[in-house]
């Protein structure tokens, strides 16, 4: 997702509490410089379901303390799955409380088998979507600042 860090290289219990980044795929804790770790990557696969899902960017909001997406889920959906996946990935507890990714993993793909075929292209179709339209957008500004 651009955001790797290999961790093996840090002291052990090493956080961060800064980014050079200023995209709109910045976990909560960098968005409120709070310290991270796995939050960063925890963020950018919650950022790319909801992108595959609605064909947009994840646009999110806390209310009582609890983070959410802000678009509701749509009724096809097993939004007790999704839900309880997106709030996983965008609660974390801090960098000692990481939740657990093999049961995460485990939801993912429990949702793939029971995802349909035509979901799932729907899906790949709204993502190269929104990729071709980023790289459209960034090549028009390199040649806007070419020519100025």
């Amino acid at each position: 997702m651009g955001k790797c860090i290999d961790m093996n290289l840090f002291p052990r219990n090493v956080c961060f509490t800064s980014t050079t980044s200023e995209d709109q795929c910045q976990c909560i804790e960098i968005q409120n410089g709070r310290p991270w770790t796995y939050q960063i990557d925890l963020y950018g696969i919650a950022f790319t379901m909801h992108c595959m899902i609605f064909g947009e960017y994840m646009d999110i909001s806390c209310q009582n303390g609890i983070w959410n997406i802000n678009r509701k889920l749509p009724s096809h959906f097993n939004s007790g799955i999704w839900n309880n996946l997106f709030h996983s990935l965008l609660n974390v507890p801090s960098c000692d409380f990481i939740p657990d990714l093999q049961s995460i993993q485990a939801k993912l793909q429990e949702f793939m088998f029971t995802f349909e075929v035509d979901e799932f292209v729907s899906a790949i179709a709204n993502m190269r979507t929104m990729l071709e339209e980023k790289h459209r957008r960034e090549s028009s500004k390199i040649r806007a600042f070419k020519y100025v």
